[in-house]
């Protein structure tokens, strides 16, 4: 039996297609990505709003927070390979410690069992420095219950001397970009809390409610004046003056340009494709051991009084994700943007819950989320019907006078003629005066240049509701960027192209043929 929907003809041609651009817009969110790829419309979006969310996150909580990172050359200079002893960790914590941290979490999970007699002395380090003042975080593998687990010598003193956190991480799995950060996890009833998580709970003293969907990344804009050293293998083309800062792989923003795509910001500066950079201050593990006094200066303005997390950046290593303006970058900044993202928004983080029927506070909120969308698709409907009638008013070609009531008199009915074709007759003088090809191609100037002031009027208004739905789904209800431009594009789109006016004919041949009539 086909659904019938009780609403008076007037209200359905209004509401039904919006709440079917809305519906469409939900559906498309959900399906697309299983089957298009990463090229479509809703991530495109969201990574040309990236950039100007991360400007609006301006400098964030970085000054309290820094990095270390263990690189191929930290481990030479060290003489270690892969893995490194236990006496390694040990001397590196012994070393950040001198400078009194705040906090420190190592971002590389010690769980194997190899033959290290230095394991006992790592331990003891660790004690140490957790008795001095400094909080110690291990990252940790999760069992199939869902407990922490690391090596059993470390495992003793876990809870006593350090405190155990989860490192799980999945990328998207379309475009494989890092838009979210599972903030904790539960299996069987125990709940893991990730290394952001529990480092915020302990250091800012304001614990938050464990968290049911994960938290949506706003990362960082500007870049820090110390950060990862890598080299580009870009060079300027021959006969070109070489860039000072060639040789580097990353760029510093070039400001409102980063809402154009690569390809056409790299018609203004050469550097377009190369990412930005970190956002967070980094100190490399060999600087430690070889520091000059002005060397010394610098790694105790990044380290001190700071939360420090160590991670890796070796050459054969998967501990890396991809940031929508950083590109690839070692795992532990990560961490240490999610951290960022706690300590300015607290309990208001963004969050990014799945579309997926699912009952609790966040998705209840994505509800209201789709409810705003509907009143927005129901206004941008209506103004993009009054600028179709203006474009079609604009451009239909002159008709004649409509006939005057039959019983008047002649001179009335000549009156009325005048008045009726007195408009039309002054727009057409001009054109009607010149030759006939001429008349063709100012018509076709005419009818063009109202169809893109038409097009450019309906773009403004698609911005104005995409832009609202941000202000509401970011502000105030906390929903992630990435979460309002799915439904938002998609919502717009089926408005746009009149999906759902073809969908609703197809459902409800009677409808449709009578909103025609209406319209």
């Amino acid at each position: 039996m086909p659904l019938r929907i009780a609403v008076s003809g007037k209200k359905a041609g209004v509401l039904l297609p919006a709440v079917t651009s809305v519906l469409i817009g939900v559906f498309a969110a959900i399906a697309i990505p299983a089957v298009m790829g990463e090229d479509f419309a809703a991530r495109e979006s969201a990574k040309l709003y990236a950039p100007l969310d991360a400007w609006l996150y301006d400098e964030g909580s970085r000054k309290y927070i820094s990095t270390v990172v263990i690189d191929d050359n930290s481990l030479i200079q060290a003489d270690q390979t892969w893995p490194p002893t236990y006496s390694f960790y040990a001397r590196l914590l012994r070393g950040i410690s001198y400078y009194h941290p705040k906090a420190i979490f190592l971002d590389v999970i010690l769980t194997s069992e190899r033959n290290d007699p230095s394991i006992q002395r790592l331990v003891d380090t660790i004690c140490k420095v957790g008795a001095a003042g400094a909080r110690v975080y291990l990252a940790a593998s999760r069992t199939p219950t869902g407990s922490l687990t690391l090596r059993p010598e470390l495992q003793k003193v876990s809870g006593h001397c350090f405190t155990s956190v989860s490192v799980n991480y999945q990328p998207d799995e379309v475009d494989h970009l890092t838009w979210t950060y599972e903030l904790a996890s539960s299996t069987h009833g125990t709940v893991a809390r990730s290394a952001a998580l529990a480092i915020y709970d302990d250091v800012s003293g304001k614990s938050l409610i464990t968290p049911t969907v994960p938290m949506a990344i706003s990362w960082g804009f500007k870049p820090s004046g110390h950060g990862l050293r890598w080299v580009s293998s870009m060079s300027a083309p021959p006969g070109a003056q070489p860039d000072v800062d060639a040789s580097a792989y990353c760029r510093s923003p070039h400001g409102a340009l980063e809402m154009l795509p690569p390809g056409l910001q790299r018609l203004f500066h050469r550097d377009a494709q190369k990412p930005l950079c970190v956002f967070h201050d980094t100190v490399y593990a060999y600087d430690l051991a070889n520091a000059t006094p002005d060397d010394d200066r610098q790694i105790s303005a990044s380290l001190r009084d700071r939360i420090v997390m160590i991670g890796t950046s070796r050459t054969y290593t998967n501990d890396f994700v991809t940031s929508p303006l950083h590109d690839r970058i070692p795992g532990v900044y990560l961490h240490a943007m999610a951290l960022d993202n706690l300590l300015t928004y607290g309990s208001n983080y963004k969050r990014a819950p799945g579309l997926t029927p699912t009952v609790d506070v966040d998705h209840y909120k994505l509800l209201g989320l789709g409810l705003v969308s509907l009143i927005c698709v129901i206004a941008f409907r209506y103004i993009r019907k009054s600028i179709d009638a203006w474009l079609i008013e604009k451009i239909a070609p002159p008709s004649p006078p409509h006939a005057p009531p039959s019983k008047i008199y002649l001179v009335d009915t000549g009156l009325f003629v005048t008045s009726e074709l007195h408009q039309e007759i002054q727009r057409d003088l001009r054109i009607k005066a010149l030759p006939a090809s001429k008349q063709t191609t100012s018509r076709r100037r005419h009818v063009t240049l109202r169809a893109l002031a038409a097009f450019s009027l309906k773009a403004f208004f698609s911005v104005i509701a995409v832009a609202g739905l941000l202000l509401i789904g970011e502000h105030m209800l906390n929903i992630g960027y990435f979460s309002v431009i799915s439904v938002a594009t998609f919502s717009l789109a089926a408005e746009w192209f009149e999906w759902n006016e073809k969908l609703i004919t197809w459902l409800y041949p009677e409808h449709g043929n009578s909103t025609h009539a209406h319209n």
